[in-house]
């Protein structure tokens, strides 16, 4: 999980990425942490985080701070025009509020960058920020 920026995210490696996960969160009902980790006899917490985040590189994976749980986006054809829009809804919101958790660490860092040039011209080090 560390190297994120180096996950392809095509269709053939997203048919490559195969884990229980992605079928148990293709429901329409959100299924919280506790609920996979029963499901998939995962004891943490953790893992199921670390593992949902992964799935969500190669599939849309809603988990909105207005409802509690994970699950995927809804295959499109199999929706009628009125879900379709529901769901379109759905992760504007997901895709807004990804946005503004940028926005937030981007503020976060601001004072970070500056301590650390200041810190670097008194060593006379530069680390590349």
């Amino acid at each position: 999980m560390n190297n994120l920026k180096n996950i392809k995210q095509n269709k053939e490696t997203k048919e490559k990425y195969n884990h229980p996960i992605i079928d148990l969160l293709f429901t329409n009902e959100p299924l919280t942490k506790e609920e996979i980790g029963e499901k998939l006899n995962i004891q943490s917490e953790r893992v199921v985080r670390d593992t949902i985040a992964v799935c969500s590189m190669h599939y849309p994976i809603l988990a909105t701070s207005s409802q509690k749980g994970y699950r995927r986006a809804r295959d499109i054809n199999d929706l009628t025009p009125e879900e379709l829009q529901q769901e379109m809804e759905e992760v504007r919101h997901q895709l807004q509020e990804h946005k503004s958790r940028i926005a937030c660490l981007k503020k976060k860092m601001k004072p970070l960058v500056a301590w650390l040039k200041v810190a670097e011209k008194k060593t006379g080090e530069t680390n590349g920020q």
